[in-house]
């Protein structure tokens, strides 16, 4: 998984920076859109409130950057979520990865095969939202208190702003109404 490895370095370096992009809801983020409309340079993605980006659009803004994803991926992407989402059907999360796990919290069982492994894309389900309530990145290690770490954009926001790529865990992520979390290999691995 040389490229998830690579996405995730970047984005661990960004929360390490504090860097911060401007954030909007998932239908009223514009900024992958304009880029898929050569309107804007992959640089100028969430640079601003007009070019702003969601959870969902962070990963994938990176991938642009680095030349991993295309339009035609993101055609793919988004067009079989909305799909999905008009058809009421589960399957949003296949166009993602491979082969998605369920997060369970065994903490307490020998080995990590049940944790997200590096570069890994990990959703949070909510009746708000559906499997798109909140996505991170894994980072494929635990710390000091035996937590999943992940690097986060905007989450628990509702009003457009600028906010920071942070470096957090999925146990403090886990908010009240998440009912599973997922994970899966992303299709840029």
């Amino acid at each position: 998984m040389p490229r998830a490895n690579t996405i995730i370095a970047h984005a661990e370096r960004e929360a390490a920076a504090n860097t911060q992009y401007y954030w909007a809801p998932f239908m009223t983020a514009a900024g992958i859109l304009r880029w898929m409309e050569k309107e804007i340079s992959a640089n100028a993605i969430g640079k601003s409130a007009d070019t702003a980006i969601c959870c969902f659009d962070y990963p994938l803004m990176l991938c642009i950057r680095y030349g991993y994803l295309n339009s035609g991926d993101l055609n793919k992407i988004y067009g079989n979520l909305i799909k999905a989402e008009r058809n009421k059907e589960s399957g949003a999360l296949s166009y993602w990865g491979y082969k998605l796990s369920v997060w369970q919290d065994w903490a307490g069982f020998p080995g990590g095969y049940w944790r997200p492994r590096r570069g890994d894309i990990v959703f949070f389900n909510a009746a708000v939202g559906g499997d798109l309530n909140h996505v991170v990145l894994a980072c494929g290690a635990i710390d000091v208190h035996g937590r999943s770490k992940v690097v986060s954009f905007g989450e628990r926001l509702e009003k457009p702003q600028k906010t920071t790529v942070s470096a957090t865990t999925v146990e403090e992520l886990k908010q009240a109404g998440h009912t599973t979390v997922k994970f899966t290999q992303p299709i840029w691995a």
